[in-house]
């Protein structure tokens, strides 16, 4: 039982049925585009196809140059379109699609045949015999494409000939009189449709007398439907899926229907009354018999143009028609999306254009947001903290600069590029009137607001500022990065020749926060800051457009330079992947650095310049609806100072000034895919000396006196000359009021305090000196003694510890990045693998990590064997990637280094013990890394010498608390663990005769095993004289033979190699395997293979030479027995055998090959011993002279089969 119904039978259901006269008698074939399957069956025959439609070229196209002669025959001809050509005219863009729609489909064919007539005059030359002058115009027939059919026409492949009259034995009859003697006939007129699927609700069940009477109709039903779609009986559960539609595209045609069912049925779109669908089916009905009185019409389902387009259109939802009008839907889209606009209009039409709704509304949204949560009289005063502002010169940054001002901020940074703006800002800041609800700032200190200079697409120059910057403060509380470039003209770079958008919005921002994280750790740790108030604010935007890429940034393509990212497209998204980025970099950070909070922002549609580059259109709306800049500012503010946001590290603040959410693709790919993806290529393009972990250097206070040079000359590293006559609070010099350059003389930077050291007497001198004799002499002494050792009672155990330690040291503290700093994985993350690598080596574990060993220590101590276990213990693509690391790092210290410590030989220990978890057959280093290993405990002479282990087990107690003991048992741990390592990977194994036989007979079954028939042979089997199918004579068949041959002979030659003393040591088993490799070369020689070169696999199977050296083989064992006669042992039977195998081989009897017209290979006993001994006479069975029974063979030939 079915809720609703939707019949899909299609347009070619049946074919039409021919009506010619003499048809039953014609002795040829008789077929219809159904029963014709291939063009093979005809080669060599006439053919005449009857029809000229799509159909009939298609099946003359496969005919020509197979059949030897080929005919259609057409009585009113059709047009020939050029293939590129003909989409253009058919599939009009919406701007011509509209202006047709006002005209009715007979007139509108009209029109298209004109255009249709002179595309086919200018494209192909039209000959008069081929009777295609008068062709009919649309809708009566559509026309064909002629690109290779006309090639045909013009060759003499295909020859054009009038209508059949009637159809003789072997000839037919044109109507012209001429007569064609033809081998078959298919028909190729067309298909009927048939509604009778459902009975009684048939909707053609009440066809006019006026069309059943018509011209064109030909017989054909005339559906009474709702638009071609919804059954009059039960629209709201029974609907048929024509192809009726605005264009001549079925699949075009199909979408639009099937989108305006789905709307229509889930309530979303609403029906017309009974009556009206009834006079909507009527008024079709009768513009279709209209047109077929006066001819033929190709399809009774065509539709009114404009009335199907503009219900379709509304019942599916798409908005498109109400958008390329006149009305106020098309004006705004126009506004706010010219290009979208010129696309729907002058692009072909695709479903895809419906999906524009959703990138408009959320544009609309951006303009549209919540009041904000944040005002500047919450915010408390600021004395005593530092902040920095990029792009702080103008727009939203000025503004909250000002804000910041007012509050009483010690110190505030504006950066940006030019100078002469950022003096004015300073200006403008500092007479600015308090915002609403704040008070006038309380002290008027000139140096509260400074200006450094920055280029964000100039890396040299962010360097340059954050040294400045660190220069004068010792603090940095929060960090605004709000400086940014929008819709970039195309083709702008940095200066270091990076994509500008992406370098100015997303390196630049990073590689300066990546200069100041350290002073920002410094200020979240000094214990007079409050917990969460140290910040870093990146700038995103809005979702109103997508970024491109899975997680919103084209990783193999950031630039994207692709051909599909022109124009204002391409711009628009570079800009948005760049705010994705900033997204990425937030949380990021929020990772790495928890002790700063890190968030994301979105100012909203704020009055500001930075659509400066956007068309002229959009530059007008959004001047028109954006908010003051105070509420950008707003949002900076909520971002830099509320709670909710420390509370959510690594948030998106969203207009204007609340927690939300960014683009669904990034959260997502921020959640699960790309962690450390962008942040790591970016470090390595800051190349800079400070570390993402945040090093910390301990500033110099500063003074209260003035440096004797300005920070402009400084950093130009020439002489300062302050002027002499400078009226200003502070002085200026010569250079800079030459050049005009802004000029800052910097407080000096205190010497750090000495201690006065007291001076040392004679005696401590003295005393010093031969101290540090004493301990150069002992642990000289010490080496020595240890090496030399010969009793327990003669050595110093403490001096033969601290010696040991010495030939096999820990790895020293590194400045190494680790996987943790890199940001592969977090610091809780390695925690848990940790603990889930002691969990898993509780049954096994080549070292034994000691309680105290933290992740902290591992990380500083035993960084390789971190790694190992790192990569043991992960899943999916980051164990894949762990473990690529752990080869980078084994190669880097190994081979480049080539260093040799405990933390590498476990480390590898533990990567070869858990290899099965990432192992990959293309790069397979198991047995070399493992000798590896072995070496590498050599050379750190694991383990100690036996005079230290006896030392240790005396002196257990003792060493209790120290931790060299624990060193030494730890080597000697490693020690046996390397050991049972290398073990498990003996190099005994691949000279091992036994594994290396048993590996090539393997290689003969598996290739045997695809001889074997597939399931359709077995029809086969018992059907006498059956037609073999093509498996049998396949090349595939033949290769696979060929490699089971090749597999045998390389059998029996390792086997003739063997030595006496292996081949005396075999046991039943494997003799089996040598008689199964014989059986195999027997049947390949004797024709037991059905192939389809069975002279080819028996000349390459030609067992004789084998079997004489496996004679030969056989008569070297032999024996005497004390008589002086041969000892009928194994070796002497066999001997016996192969001789007989020769003489069998030698007959003419055993050459026969099985016919390849049957399906002898369906057999699967084809290839048994038994079989074959069935047709060797019974005289060679038993042999008198030597009293030989080969039937005593047979057991051990069943073993091999078995």
């Amino acid at each position: 039982m079915f809720d609703r119904l939707v019949v899909c039978n299609g347009l070619f259901q049946t074919p039409k049925e021919p009506r010619v006269e003499g048809l039953d008698q014609f002795r040829g074939e008789i077929l219809n585009p159904h029963t014709y399957k291939s063009p093979k069956s005809f080669d060599g025959k006439r053919v005449l196809v009857v029809g000229l439609g799509s159909t009939a070229t298609d099946i003359a196209r496969g005919l020509a140059g197979r059949a030897s002669q080929v005919f259609i025959s057409h009585r009113n001809g059709c047009l020939m379109l050029p293939y590129g050509k003909a989409n253009d005219v058919c599939f009009p863009p919406l701007r011509e699609q509209r202006k047709a729609m006002k005209r009715q489909p007979f007139e509108q064919g009209q029109i298209l045949h004109k255009v249709f007539l002179e595309m086919q005059d200018e494209a192909f030359d039209l000959r008069p015999e081929w009777g295609l002058a008068n062709a009919p115009a649309m809708p009566r027939k559509i026309p064909i494409i002629g690109d290779e059919f006309y090639g045909l026409l013009v060759s003499g492949a295909v020859t054009l000939v009038p209508g059949v009259n009637r159809v003789l034995q072997s000839h037919v009859e044109l109507t012209d009189g001429k007569r064609l003697e033809v081998d078959a006939i298919i028909f190729a007129i067309g298909y009927n449709k048939s509604f009778s699927l459902l009975g009684p609700y048939d909707p053609s069940r009440h066809m006019p007398q006026a069309w059943k009477d018509a011209r064109g109709s030909m017989g054909r039903p005339l559906a009474r439907l709702y638009q071609g779609i919804f059954s009059l009986d039960f629209p709201d559960s029974l609907a048929y899926s024509e192809t009726v539609g605005p264009t001549l595209s079925s699949s075009i045609n199909a979408d639009l229907a099937s989108m305006a069912l789905a709307q229509v049925w889930l309530g979303a779109s609403k029906l017309p009354s009974a009556s009206e669908m009834a006079k909507s089916a009527d008024a079709q009905n009768q513009m279709v018999i209209s047109i077929a009185k006066e001819g033929d019409i190709f399809d009774p389902s065509i539709v009114n143009t404009t009335e199907w387009t503009i219900w379709a259109d509304r019942a599916a939802g798409l908005g498109i028609q109400d958008r390329i009008g006149y009305g106020w839907k098309s004006w705004w889209l126009w506004l706010t999306d010219y290009r979208l606009y010129k696309t729907l209009l002058d692009g072909s039409l695709d479903v895809s254009d419906s999906l524009l709704n959703d990138t408009s509304m959320a544009f609309l949204r951006s303009y549209f947001t919540t009041k904000p949560a944040l005002l500047e009289k919450d915010v408390t005063d600021l004395k005593g903290k530092v902040f920095i502002i990029t792009g702080g010169t103008g727009g939203i940054g000025l503004e909250l600069a000002k804000i910041l001002y007012h509050a009483n901020a010690t110190r505030i940074y504006i950066l940006s590029r030019s100078a002469q703006s950022g003096d004015t800002a300073i200006g403008l800041i500092k007479t600015s009137v308090s915002p609403p609800g704040m008070k006038q700032r309380s002290a008027k200190d000139e140096d509260t607001v400074r200006f450094i200079a920055l280029d964000l697409g100039d890396f040299s120059s962010i360097k340059a500022a954050a040294e400045s910057f660190l220069k004068l403060e010792t603090r940095l509380d929060v960090i605004w990065h709000n400086a940014a470039v929008m819709l970039a003209p195309e083709g702008s770079v940095s200066k270091q020749g990076h994509e500008l958008t992406f370098a100015t919005n997303v390196f630049g921002p990073f590689l300066l926060q990546h200069f100041l994280t350290p002073i920002m750790l410094q200020t979240s740790r000094n214990p007079a800051t409050v917990k969460g108030s140290v910040r870093v604010c990146w700038a995103g935007s809005g979702d109103g457009v997508l970024p491109p890429g899975e997680d919103g940034i084209l990783w193999d393509d950031w630039k994207l330079n692709s051909p599909e990212f022109g124009g204002f497209k391409g711009r628009t998204e570079r800009y948005m992947q760049s705010k994705a980025g900033n997204a990425i970099l937030a949380a990021e950070m929020a990772k790495l650095h928890p002790e700063i909070t890190s968030c994301v922002f979105n100012p909203g549609a704020i009055k500001t310049d930075i659509a400066r580059h956007a068309p002229w259109f959009l530059q007008v709306v959004h001047n028109l609806m954006s908010h003051p800049v105070r509420f950008g500012a707003l949002t900076e503010l909520y971002a830099g100072f509320s709670d909710e946001v420390a509370k959510t590290n690594g948030c998106f603040v969203v207009p204007f000034g609340q927690i939300g959410t960014t683009v669904p693709k990034v959260e997502a790919g921020i959640a699960e895919r790309n962690t450390g993806v962008l942040y790591v290529p970016m470090e390595k393009a800051a190349g800079s000396g400070f570390t993402r972990s945040g090093v910390e250097v301990e500033p110099r206070r500063r003074t209260g006196h003035l440096r004797r040079s300005c920070e402009t000359c400084r950093r130009s590293k020439v002489r300062c000359i302050p002027k002499a006559d400078s009226s200003n609070a502070f002085p200026l010099c010569e250079r800079c009021s030459i050049n005009g350059t802004i000029c800052i003389f910097e407080r000096a930077i205190a010497r750090p305090r000495q201690t006065k050291s007291m001076p040392k007497s004679k005696r401590k001198v003295v005393e010093e000196k031969i101290d540090g004799l004493v301990t150069l002499i002992s642990s000289i002494s010490a080496k020595s003694a240890a090496r030399e050792v010969q009793s327990p009672t003669n050595v110093d155990s403490a001096s033969l510890v601290a010696s040991s330690s010495t030939d096999c040291t820990t790895l020293s503290p590194t400045t190494r990045q680790d996987v943790v700093a890199k940001g592969f994985l977090t610091t809780d993350e390695a925690k848990q693998l940790l603990a889930d690598f002691a969990a898993a080596s509780e049954e096994f574990s080549p070292v034994l990590l000691p309680p105290e060993a933290s992740l902290d220590y591992l990380r500083l101590e035993r960084p390789c064997l971190l790694l190992a276990i790192l990569a043991a213990c992960a899943r999916d693509h980051l164990q894949a990637r762990l473990e690529i690391e752990f080869r980078k790092m084994l190669a880097d210290r190994v081979i480049v280094n080539a260093e040799k410590n405990l933390d590498l030989l476990q480390g590898l220990l533990v990567y070869l013990t858990w290899n099965h978890l990432y192992f990959n057959p293309a790069k397979e280093q198991i047995y070399q890394l493992s000798q590896m290993a072995t070496t590498m405990a050599a050379e750190l002479k694991l383990p100690p010498d036996d005079s230290i282990k006896d030392i240790l087990i005396q002196q257990r107690g003792t060493f209790d608390k120290n931790g060299q003991y624990y060193f030494i048992i730890e080597k000697m741990r490693t020690f046996v663990a390397c050991y049972y390592v290398d073990s498990c990977f003996p190099p005994e194994a691949k000279a091992n005769s036994l594994l290396q036989r048993k590996s090539l007979y393997i290689q003969i079954y598996i290739q045997e095993v695809g001889l074997h028939s597939p399931p359709h042979h077995e029809a086969n089997i018992d059907v006498s004289n059956a037609l073999c199918c093509s498996w049998c004579s396949s090349l595939p068949r033949l290769n696979i033979a060929i490699s089971c041959i090749r597999a045998a002979q390389t059998y029996i030659n390792e086997y003739v190699f063997l030595t006496p003393q292996s081949l005396r040591s075999t046991v039943l088993f494997q003799e089996s395997e040598l008689l199964y490799a014989i059986l195999v070369l027997a049947a390949a020689t004797l024709g037991g293979v059905n192939v389809s070169e069975p002279g080819q696999l028996r000349e390459l199977a030609d067992i004789s030479p084998y079997l004489i050296a496996l004679r030969d083989k056989m008569m070297t064992m032999g024996t005497m027995t004390d008589h002086g006669q041969d000892r009928r042992d194994y070796f002497w039977k066999m001997t016996q055998f192969f001789k007989h195998c020769l003489n069998w081989k030698s007959q003419d009897a055993g050459n026969q090959a099985p016919c390849l017209g049957t399906c002898s290979s369906s057999s699967d006993d084809s290839m048994s011993f038994l079989r074959i001994l069935e047709n060797i006479p019974t005289e060679e069975v038993i042999q008198k002279d030597t009293m030989f029974n080969l039937l005593d063979m047979s057991w051990i030939m069943s073993v091999s089969e078995f």
